[in-house]
């Protein structure tokens, strides 16, 4: 009853101490608590017997009440619970007095220890930033799985390799090509050249109109070549002229017929290489669809990290006020036994320890800031995805 859960510093110690304990501890303290802080109620700080106190239980009450609390603020359910034990606790037997001062003692310090044992785990918690660690670990995990995906479907056959290849072979035939042609030009020059010269003595088929002495030629033979037999440079020169452009013609028909293999070979490659023209590769969407899932998840990962911590924060921050408020009652008890135990002036030393204020400000909880959000970089779409 006098240990409420709201107190759970105070109930998570004092559920272990033994009720008989706890009872004659009680006992003692809110006996002389009466006393005490009926002096302060009734503005006159004298020394006052338990008996004294008792005749007036709510003047009591009510002095213990403003004794304890803070700025008008609510008690704390185990101070309060004091208060209200002052009413019906017994008369301390005085024998007994040093022993349940000691015993109440030792109960303030364990609660103190709780206390500090509290607020070191709302501390701990609060700093522990393992949720941004994780988050942080996760999408480097996502984004490295994320280029690993393919998508693509299907029997595709990458042939950019033999394409590429098929082209520079094609490019040097087509040269080759091109060089013929050109020297199919130059010969057929040639061979023009040369048998326009050998026409400028070619007479073969007017040469009986050519010469005067008709009567004499149609003695010697039948062919011109008989009849320039008669004059043997005239016959060198002829048959040195025709030779020639024969020649020149055989080497035009000869590269005209090169040429025009080389034209059916470089045609045939072409076709080839048509052929072997890779298609539209098929998009692969696996990594940036991967790496845009990542950053999502990462993204949606540190916004519950920073809710979850603002939550922690404000807990921490309810939880270190009410501990402060707490260890400065508790401290404030410890004064007290200290009037209860003193052999001097108890009303001066009520007033000092009515007067003095404790530091619970080690109990305030410091938020660390939250770590910096990474970057997550998913990448321009590619075409087709």
């Amino acid at each position: 009853v006098l240990f409420s859960s709201k107190s759970p510093s105070c109930f998570a110690y004092c559920k272990q101490q033994s009720s008989a304990r706890k009872m004659q501890s009680l006992k003692l303290i809110s006996s002389v608590l009466c006393t005490a802080v009926a002096v302060k109620f009734s503005n006159n700080l004298r020394a006052l017997s338990p008996e004294a106190a008792q005749k007036d239980p709510q003047a009591a009450h009510q002095a213990l009440m403003s004794l304890l609390s803070e700025d008008g603020e609510p008690l704390d359910a185990t101070v309060s619970s004091l208060a209200s034990m002052a009413e019906s606790i017994a008369k301390q037997d005085p024998s007994t007095k040093e022993q349940s001062v000691n015993t109440i003692r030792t109960l303030t310090s364990g609660l103190l220890e709780s206390i500090t044992s509290q607020w070191n785990i709302s501390q701990t918690a609060l700093n522990d930033q393992s949720a941004y660690a994780t988050c942080n670990a996760n999408k480097a995990t996502a984004l490295a799985n994320a280029e690993t995906m393919n998508n693509v479907t299907g029997n595709y056959t990458d042939t950019s390799a033999l394409y590429d290849q098929c082209l520079a072979e094609l490019q040097v035939m087509n040269t080759s090509y091109l060089s013929c042609v050109a020297q199919e030009a130059d010969l057929l020059a040639a061979s023009n050249a040369r048998c326009a010269y050998f026409a400028e003595v070619d007479r073969s088929s007017t040469y009986l109109h050519w010469f005067c002495s008709v009567d004499t030629f149609s003695t010697v033979g039948t062919t011109y070549e008989e009849y320039l037999e008669r004059s043997g440079d005239m016959l060198a020169d002829f048959r040195n002229r025709k030779s020639n452009c024969t020649e020149a013609q055989d080497a035009h028909t000869a590269k005209v017929a090169e040429c025009a293999a080389e034209k059916t070979a470089l045609d045939e490659k072409k076709i080839t290489c048509a052929g072997l023209k890779p298609g539209t590769v098929p998009a692969n969407c696996g990594p940036y669809h991967g790496r845009k899932q990542a950053c999502s998840s990462y993204d949606l990962c540190y916004d519950q990290a920073n809710t979850a911590r603002d939550a922690d924060a404000a807990t921490a921050a309810a939880t270190s006020t009410s501990l402060q408020a707490q260890w400065r009652s508790i401290k404030r008890i410890e004064c007290l036994l200290d009037v209860i135990m003193s052999a001097g002036d108890q009303t001066a030393d009520l007033e000092a320890c009515i007067a003095k204020t404790h530091d619970a400000s080690h109990l305030a909880i410091t938020a660390p800031a939250a770590p910096a959000k990474e970057e997550c970089l998913v990448g321009d779409k590619p075409a087709g995805c």
